[in-house]
């Protein structure tokens, strides 16, 4: 083969591979686009922001309850069990209630479990709320039973309307509880001490008042997921907590 001859080889041979590669090259990034794009598509659509069900579900797996608190869970659970009776009626009052579990929870973070105070932010029932949310209850004159307060507060369509919500897995669940208190805390992409307070997941944050936000504020009441976590423990499930052998 001539000199000529095989520089045109080469050259051809060279074009080749050139083309080869860049196709290689075009196809690698092709899929790495497309799985990108997949992956940015999966968080949109599958995964909340923070502090939505998935970090609420992936918390709540990890959980531990701080020893310190053991004394006062258990003390809920004995209230609990004196007081389950009203709790399963307010649950009873729509098809897809909030479980009796989950409403002294949250009637524990609003009025200590304190019937003659509003669910929705522990305001007397002798008058319309004068906290968030205020000038509860509309349309009905003071003063108010407690299950119409706790009708209200839990299912009103104004509101959070709850018996339209998920009950059925963890993350749903405590998300729900974080959102019937407010996102602030998801906002900053912190840990609510109203689920979290009084285990491994929560150190120091909390809004001391409506919209009022003290980083260095410790949040001595203890929170929805510390709770539920030790009704679990001592034999009271919600329909998705895991039972404890």
């Amino acid at each position: 083969m001539n000199t000529d001859m095989k520089h045109g080889f080469c050259s051809r041979f060279a074009v080749r591979s050139a083309r080869v590669a860049h196709r290689a090259t075009a196809t690698i990034l092709s899929v790495k686009i497309r799985v990108h794009l997949w992956l940015l598509l999966f968080l949109i659509l599958v995964c909340p922001a923070r502090g939505g069900a998935v970090d609420q579900e992936v918390r709540w797996n990890a959980v531990r309850l701080n020893p310190q608190a053991n004394i006062a869970l258990d003390t809920l659970v004995r209230r609990f069990q004196r007081t389950e009776k009203i709790y399963r009626e307010i649950q009873a009052m729509r098809s897809n209630g909030v479980p009796a579990e989950i409403l002294f929870c949250l009637l524990y973070r609003e009025a200590d479990n304190d019937m003659t105070c509003s669910p929705a932010q522990g305001d007397p029932l002798t008058h319309r709320s004068r906290h968030v949310p205020r000038g509860r209850i509309p349309g009905v004159n003071p003063p108010y039973t407690f299950l119409q307060a706790a009708e209200d507060a839990y299912y009103s369509p104004n509101l959070d309307h709850l018996d339209t919500k998920r009950w059925d897995l963890v993350g749903f669940a405590l998300w729900n509880c974080e959102l019937f208190n407010g996102p602030g805390y998801a906002k900053r992409g912190l840990p609510s001490s109203y689920i979290w307070s009084g285990t491994n997941q929560y150190r120091r944050g909390k809004f001391v008042a409506d919209g009022r936000f003290d980083p260095m504020a410790i949040d001595k009441q203890l929170g929805v997921a510390a709770v539920l976590k030790r009704m679990a423990e001592r034999g009271i499930y919600a329909a998705w907590t895991d039972r404890v052998d």
